[in-house]
């Protein structure tokens, strides 16, 4: 595990958390393998989750294939199921259409392995905290953070992704919290 926080440490160097500026190392990737640590996560689940973004945001296929062969086939299965896109970002390759990329990653979760999922909801449970948190510092200002500058945008995936989640991991204590944080999400957007 320290390993896979070394590389993920060293492939986010550059990046910070929306709205925070934070180091996205210390921002998000250690508090979710903290979150999947703590919920029983085997040591393969919480590699993955420091290595959750790295092909989506670094490198695509080729950083897959890096993680596959220096980490193995049970973390890298997992980060894949985690990406919404394995394009080269880093190369000038352009992602397809958030909504595109959204629907296609909802559609997979359902056939996707528990540990997958579990990992996945503690990713989740992360960004939907740090929404509920900003939007209630900021407000609607938020939005403009995000692709398509809409907060209903958000709602529909996080509640699409707890319709998922619950179905699959009804009791998992990640999902358990995922599921309140989302209804706070929509209350406050229901409040506007």
């Amino acid at each position: 595990m320290a390993a896979a926080a070394d590389y993920a440490r060293e492939v986010h160097a550059a990046d910070t958390r929306k709205g925070s500026g934070e180091p996205y190392f210390e921002g998000h990737l250690a508090p979710v393998a903290d979150t999947v640590a703590a919920h029983g996560g085997t040591p393969e689940q919480v590699a993955a989750a420091y290595l959750h973004d790295a092909a989506e945001d670094h490198g695509g296929q080729a950083r897959l294939d890096d993680i596959r062969a220096r980490f193995g086939d049970a973390v890298a299965d997992i980060v894949a199921d985690l990406s919404d896109s394995l394009v080269d970002t880093d190369a000038g390759e352009q992602k397809a259409d958030w909504h595109v990329r959204k629907r296609a990653y909802l559609a997979a979760m359902r056939a996707k392995p528990d540990a997958s999922l579990a990992v996945a909801a503690a990713d989740k449970l992360h960004n939907a905290t740090a929404i509920v948190e900003d939007h209630e510092r900021v407000g609607e200002e938020l939005w403009s953070r995000f692709t398509t500058g809409s907060g209903e945008d958000q709602r529909w995936y996080y509640e699409s992704l707890v319709s998922v989640l619950t179905e699959r991991l009804p009791d998992h204590p990640t999902v358990v919290r995922l599921v309140d944080v989302v209804r706070r999400l929509g209350e406050r957007l229901d409040a506007r």
